[in-house]
């Protein structure tokens, strides 16, 4: 089960409009949550292939944290 918790950000106008740029490009209304879960889960997707080549998580880490990304970021990653 997973908990959420809440925390506040403070974009400033540069950011905001990058992200309401975004919000233009998708075909279906999203939220600004959204988006940013979805930039977190495309980094981290690069974290785990950069950590894992590096030597600094093992192999049992890398799948576990592939696990965690959606299907589609599964399928892209880079081992």
């Amino acid at each position: 089960m997973t908990t959420k918790k809440s925390i506040a950000l403070h974009l400033d106008s540069v950011i905001l409009n990058k992200i309401k740029r975004m919000q233009q490009s998708i075909s279906e209304p999203t939220t600004y949550a959204k988006i940013l879960s979805g930039l977190i889960d495309m980094e981290y997707t690069s974290a785990l292939d950069i950590l894992y080549a590096d030597g600094s998580i093992s192999e049992d880490e890398y799948y576990k944290g592939v696990l965690e990304l959606p299907y589609f970021l599964q399928t892209r990653t880079g081992n």
